[in-house]
């Protein structure tokens, strides 16, 4: 979901940017308040009382973890090739301050009036999954803590 959000929010702020007004450390920023936004617009259009955001503990040991596993898979027994193939691999992943875009989900939602909640996140390559797993520990998190 978010996906599609950044990609609305990252032409809205390359146009808002387009003049050089601003720095690009201020673009990050902005496209950030735009996710936030529409993020909470949805949740308020849906009756949510809470936005689940993944807790990524750890999430670079794991995606190393799994770019060495398919360098290995993808080429057996040259480590050589192997190195060459997970260093380009690694620069195709695709980072950002996800703590700044947390920092702007709470702060606009806390303005609504809606609760965030933090759970580790599944790894699955299908991101439908990924957030069905999201939504589902949090609701069973919340059972277990008023049941």
């Amino acid at each position: 979901m978010l996906s599609i959000i950044s990609g609305i929010g990252s032409q809205q702020a390359q146009a808002h940017f387009a003049d050089n007004r601003f720095g690009e450390s201020e673009l990050g920023k902005y496209v950030d308040r735009l996710i936030a936004k529409a993020a909470v617009e949805i949740a308020i259009r849906h009756r949510a009382s809470s936005i689940v955001l993944p807790d990524l503990k750890n999430v670079r040991e794991i995606l190393e973890s799994e770019i060495k596993a398919k360098a290995e898979a993808k080429i057996p027994g040259c480590k050589k090739a192997q190195k060459q193939y997970a260093k380009k691999h690694r620069q195709t992943i695709h980072r950002w301050s996800y703590a700044r875009l947390c920092n702007a989900i709470v702060s606009k939602a806390a303005q609504k009036g809606i609760a965030i909640e933090c759970q580790r996140q599944s790894f699955n390559e299908i991101p439908e999954i990924q957030a069905r797993d999201l939504a589902l520990n949090a609701y069973q998190s919340r059972q277990q803590t008023t049941g």
